[in-house]
């Protein structure tokens, strides 16, 4: 339900940009959802041994899963579903997250350039916004598998050996994002104010005008930064609420655990991945008029589903769409960092 309502705000106001006379706007949402179309076809096409969402392994336990089910209710089926068209199903899905995510990636890009002006003077701030702008490319980075899994997991570190365990791996994958949500959430008040600052700052480039100016005009230019407050911050908070739940989603759906068995020993609750779903059991075919009957044809229901949509399954949908939220939100503040930049030294 969250998720769902963060996408009808990011809707509502990716809307805003279509009805409106400028162009500008609309244009680039365009463009942008476009070009993320085609980015996410090329990905999606990349071998697991590169980037392992593990979608190659979910789509084949969904398959079997499904085929089973659809055997079971006494229906001849190869699969509800081609590989082509569930990647497609997420091409589409990651352009219009391109769409919707490219406002949000700019204004945050231009709170951060104001953001170092303002914090000069102090370095951990500074510091922190650093690692706040590059922590989605961090996190892209684990499941790039030569990065990521054979450098924690594999590569012998001297006499430290390996860094972690393959499960100490996938909880690592889980927390850094979380950790990095919560720093994100922590830098709130810095970024807000940078953005608020923008009201002095356009107050002091019309005082180097020449000529009369109008208090009405000072006004204007003063409200027009705290009406669009509103909208700022949905920019910056929408991002990382649908980051944390689907960080969420994929702890719970996809059996992992936050805290692996080499670490956290008896207490963690780390689940196996299995491939392979186990006996289906087969749908009644009339409906039972008692509550009771009703409530065990709902567990039956509910049962299959389950061993349909398995957690291998869910793993590598989430783990795709962990990563492409991340790798959006860097890509769109990386091209807004380079316009504010080159703005800023032009203007």
């Amino acid at each position: 339900m969250v998720i769902l309502f963060v996408f009808k705000i990011f809707w509502s106001l990716t809307v805003l940009y279509f009805v409106g006379d400028e162009g500008g706007e609309r244009a680039l949402c365009i463009t942008f959802s476009f070009a993320c179309l085609v980015v996410a076809m090329g990905i999606l096409i990349v071998d697991e041994s590169v980037l392992e969402f593990g979608l190659e392994e979910a789509y084949s336990n969904f398959t079997l899963g499904a085929s089973l089910f659809l055997a079971r209710q006494g229906i001849d089926s190869s699969g509800p579903a081609s590989k082509i068209t569930l990647k497609l199903i997420l091409a589409l899905w990651s352009a219009v997250i391109g769409g919707c995510f490219v406002f949000p990636g700019l204004r945050l890009a231009q709170m951060y350039n104001d953001a170092q002006k303002y914090c000069i003077d102090n370095f951990i701030i500074r510091m922190l916004l650093h690692v706040n702008f590059v922590a989605p490319l961090l996190v892209m980075l684990l499941w790039l598998k030569p990065v990521g899994r054979e450098v924690f997991t594999k590569v012998q570190w001297g006499q430290y050996g390996i860094l972690m365990s393959a499960e100490a791996f996938e909880s690592f994958r889980l927390l850094l994002p979380l950790l990095l949500s919560v720093l994100r959430l922590c830098l709130t008040s810095v970024h807000m104010q940078a953005y608020l600052n923008l009201a002095h700052e356009r107050i002091q480039l019309l005082r180097n005008e020449a000529g009369r100016i109008a208090n009405i005009e000072l006004q204007r230019k003063v409200a027009r930064v705290f009406y669009y407050s509103s909208v700022v911050m949905l920019h910056y908070i929408l991002p990382i609420i649908l980051l944390l739940n689907i960080i969420f989603l994929l702890k719970t759906l996809g059996g992992l655990s936050w805290c692996s068995d080499s670490l956290c020993g008896q207490f963690s609750q780390y689940v196996p991945e299995t491939s392979t779903p186990t006996v289906l059991a087969k749908l009644p075919e009339a409906i039972g008029s008692s509550l009771k009957d009703v409530s065990e044809q709902f567990h039956v229901a509910l049962s299959s589903l389950k061993l349909v949509f398995t957690p291998v399954f869910f793993k590598g949908i989430l783990s795709y769409a962990l990563w492409w939220l991340c790798g959006v939100n860097f890509a769109s503040q990386a091209f807004g960092l380079t316009y504010y930049s080159y703005f800023s030294e032009h203007r």
